[in-house]
Formats: C-alpha cells, structure tokens, sequence
C-alpha cells in the first residue's frame, strides 16, 4: 500500500508523461479534451465534498457507479404476469409421412458383406 502523498505524485508523473506524449505526436485536441476531463472530475470531487462532506452516500450521488441501472424510473405502473403460451396444434398428415418413408427405403440400397 502506498502513502497517499506518493500515490499523488505518481499520478502527476503519469499525467506528465502522457501530456508529453500528446505533445510529441501534436495531439494537443487531446490535450485539450484531457484538461477538460479532468477539471470536470476535480469539480464534482469538490461539489460531492462541499455538500455531502468526507464520507458521502455514493449511492445517492447523480452519476455514481453504485446507481442500480436496471432499476425501473419510475417503476411501472402495470406489473406483468407470466404466463404459459398455448401449445400449437400438430397435425400430421399420415399418407404422406408413409409415401416419404417408402420413397427413401425404395432409394436406399443395402450391400452384402458375404461377397468377397
């Protein structure tokens, strides 16, 4: 585990290097957008902190990764039953069942294993 200090620096470190890399490769829309990420996420780690204090609920924070996603908002008003499908009806039709199975045994021929 490392001290919270160093885990600061590092982040510094890595953003650093990877500004650098933008920088090298003229990717500075990039740049841009990445400043621009992380402003937003140091605004809302500030908002979070000025209204819920140092330990919030983060479930009830907007956008939070512990927000149930399948939950129905609003819930529904119709609740749904299951229910079994009715069976279809088979029908076979005899006659021809038999002419197919007569067509492919007259078809078929069977060899004799007793020549050599």
């Amino acid at each position: 585990m490392q001290f919270p200090l160093r885990e600061k620096i590092d982040y510094v470190k890595d953003r650093c290097l990877n500004a650098l890399w933008m920088i090298r490769n003229g990717k500075f829309e990039l740049i841009i957008k990445s400043a621009l990420i992380e402003i937003n996420h140091r605004t809302m780690l500030l908002k979070s902190l000025l209204l819920h204090g140092r330990n919030p609920d983060y479930s009830k924070l907007p956008g939070s990764a512990y927000v149930n996603r399948r939950k129905l908002v609003p819930a529904s008003y119709a609740p749904t039953k299951a229910r079994r499908s009715s069976l279809p009806i088979l029908q076979v039709d005899r006659k021809k069942v038999a002419d197919e199975l007569n067509a492919i045994i007259s078809s078929s021929e069977i060899g004799d294993n007793s020549q050599p």
